[in-house]
């Protein structure tokens, strides 16, 4: 078998791990709906970056990050309509919203949070993006979802100010995309929308539509340099030089992204965009003081998708997460460094997309950690929080059909 039929053949695999068999089609039920009372967290795969979207018990609905870098070779099948023209994340976003949500296509997202600029979290603009003349941005990932979707209030990190000048932006984000998305938020602030930038260590800005439910709150973590402390609503701010980041590969904003924890009773979930690890190159530990500050955590979104610059030991092993979610687009993304911690924690790892190639690189012990892969995956968690299961979901409809269930996992707070 030549180089190209090889390639070809470890592509186009879609495969789920001998130690989590999919469901025989005949058994598979779908998902069921959202009812009041339990917390859902759908890892969305667009194969396009990062996208997370959150029912809280009341109702209340959160989006972090929507990517909107194009599908890679890796998943070349992925979502294509019946004129075969590839859909784009926020067309998969909004149809699987419609299909998850009581509400259907009324549906309004309550919040939207954008951890950092980067193309793979808020938007890329492609030779076929679309602009739109009468609001003056190109319409590409959370700018277009709103076309589908209305948001009640946007999220950053950065808003009002966004005083980063073009000659210190970030290496891998246009200076397009980010102009389009700061007449996104004009338009936004024109038309009374809210915008706000994310307030570290406080719990009551992104809150419930009703207080059914006090036992539910979102903790803002980290934006930017500072970091919650874990006492009260204490902060801290760290100091970091940026001088030899721009010498070796121009500023990064990796580290500057936001991080949140969600608790529900006596679970907890944490998420944080491409948070980094390490201090070295062009990064920084931004996970030590999270980690100081959070404790033990049920489940987790790996940071920066399982690449090496995260996910440091003394992070996973304080978090101690029985359930990792990697939201990798592209196999490249993962990297055995992280992945070892995982299995020195012995947690349970789902992904959006991992292929048998890359699988079979995998030592016996990681395979068998290997819960589920290549689908939506789906964290429900039971009123009050006390246990949670975990499905990987079909990603080529909106059927939502049910591949693998795992659990009842224990809520261990």
């Amino acid at each position: 078998m030549n180089i190209t039929k090889l390639l070809i053949t470890v592509i186009s695999v879609f495969f789920l791990s001998q130690c989590a068999e999919p469901l025989p089609e005949n058994t598979r039920e779908k998902l069921a709906i959202w009812t009041e009372g339990h917390l859902d967290i759908h890892h969305i795969n667009t194969a396009n970056g990062d996208a997370t979207f959150f029912i809280f018990p009341d109702g209340t609905t959160m989006l972090f990050d929507l990517g909107g870098s194009k599908a890679p070779l890796n998943h070349p099948e992925y979502f294509y309509l019946e004129t075969n023209k590839q859909m784009r994340a926020a067309q998969i976003v909004a149809n699987y919203i419609a299909a998850v949500h009581p509400n259907g296509k009324k549906t309004t997202l309550d919040y939207a949070l954008i951890s950092h600029f980067h193309p793979d979290h808020y938007g890329k603009i492609n030779t076929d993006t679309k602009k739109m003349d009468s609001l003056g941005y190109y319409v590409t990932g959370i700018t277009e979802l709103e076309q589908y979707i209305p948001i009640t209030k946007v999220i950053d990190r950065a808003y009002p100010e966004y005083d980063i000048p073009k000659g210190l932006r970030d290496y891998n984000s246009a200076d397009m995309m980010f102009d389009s998305y700061l007449k996104y938020i004009e338009e936004r602030d024109k038309n009374g929308k809210v915008n706000e930038q994310l307030k570290p260590g406080i719990k009551n800005q992104i809150v419930l539509k009703s207080d059914l439910y006090p036992e539910f709150e979102v903790r803002n973590l980290k934006s930017n340099l500072v970091t919650w402390t874990g006492i009260e609503d204490e902060t801290e701010e760290r100091m970091f030089d940026f001088t030899q980041q721009m010498k070796n590969r121009g500023f990064s904003e990796n580290p500057l992204s936001l991080a949140i924890q969600i608790n529900y009773g006596d679970f907890d979930y944490f998420t944080g965009g491409d948070l980094t690890g390490f201090d070295w190159r062009n990064v920084f530990d931004t996970e030590t003081p999270i980690a100081k500050a959070t404790g033990e955590i049920d489940a987790i979104a790996l940071n920066h998708h399982g690449w090496h610059d995260a996910t440091n030991a003394y992070f996973m092993n304080t978090l101690h997460p029985n359930v990792v979610v990697s939201q990798s687009r592209h196999d490249p993304h993962f990297q055995f460094n992280p992945l070892e911690k995982v299995l020195n924690i012995n947690a349970d790892f789902y992904t959006n997309n991992l292929h048998e190639g890359v699988f079979n690189l995998f030592s016996e012990d990681l395979k068998k950690l290997v819960k589920g892969q290549n689908g939506h995956i789906v964290i429900r968690v039971s009123p009050q929080g006390s246990e949670y299961y975990v499905y990987v979901v079909e990603d080529g409809d909106f059927n939502l059909n049910i591949l693998n269930k795992v659990g009842p996992y224990i809520s261990e707070k």
